[in-house]
């Protein structure tokens, strides 16, 4: 079962995630009928647009004003929550001080968000460098890039490199031909945990259950279990005991397609 949700845009008021805490109340019933108990609000932060004080500030306010109205709910003391940042991908976070800031609470981890028109450069020296000052790196939905899926082996360097990489759990269980991706980076080791990245209701409910569903059924419980055991860890700031990685293979049609 799993039980962690490692990527939401829950926190009301601080991207196009909740409008408000009605919607984030909703979500959060949902994804307590789904199991989840410890969840990463994860507000998406640019650090072209906004400095990280500012981001802080109004992460704290909201924050504080959505854990005033769980108290008043039945969702009292059921859930972990953790403050955190979905972060556009830039060189310049090399060069923050308040990096800290950014990382889900509790933990040195970063999820960092690619952009989806190509691959952006030095990745791999600005990954190691963030490594090297101590910080673990999740990458956000990587199934979402056109260009890491047409070239799986930039996903397998980097995770050689000490990434890891979060799928949606609507990619899961709302797409067959992005499963289908998703399940082979599975068996290459390559994808360690879900998130919801809900942001409403509307346009993109938690599917975590039926997300589970897909891959209990398809890759087996043991499959399940991994993936919360590698949230688990992550948010206890312990290293993940994760699959070691082997290279995506080319198949016949791949080649054809040159």
């Amino acid at each position: 079962m799993i039980t962690v949700d490692l990527h939401s845009h829950i926190l009301p008021w601080m991207d196009d995630g909740a409008s408000d805490s009605d919607v984030s109340m909703t979500l959060l019933h949902k994804e307590a009928s789904d199991g989840i108990r410890q969840i990463a609000l994860t507000s998406h932060f640019n650090p072209i647009d906004e400095k990280v004080s500012e981001f802080r500030i109004r992460r704290a306010v909201s924050f504080r004003q959505l854990n005033k109205v769980i108290e008043n709910s039945d969702l009292k003391g059921l859930f972990d929550l953790r403050p955190a940042a979905e972060i556009r991908y830039n060189a310049s976070l090399l060069e923050m001080e308040d990096l800290d800031d950014l990382c889900i609470a509790g933990t040195k981890v970063l999820l960092i968000e690619f952009s989806t028109q190509h691959y952006p450069e030095f990745v791999q020296d600005i990954f190691y460098r963030l490594q090297a000052k101590g910080y673990t790196i999740l990458m956000a939905h990587v199934e979402r890039f056109p260009w890491l899926r047409e070239k799986p082996e930039i996903l397998y360097d980097l995770v050689c490199g000490g990434a890891y990489a979060q799928v949606n759990a609507e990619s899961v269980c709302k797409s067959k031909q992005t499963y289908s991706f998703i399940r082979k980076m599975m068996d290459c080791g390559l994808i360690h945990c879900l998130g919801t990245d809900t942001h409403n209701m509307e346009k993109r409910p938690p599917y975590m259950k039926e997300a589970e569903h897909v891959i209990a059924k398809n890759q087996g419980e043991d499959t399940v279990a991994y993936i919360n055991e590698i949230g688990q860890s992550l948010l206890a700031g312990k290293m993940p005991n994760a699959y070691i990685p082997s290279k995506p293979k080319k198949g016949f049609w791949d080649f054809l397609k040159k």
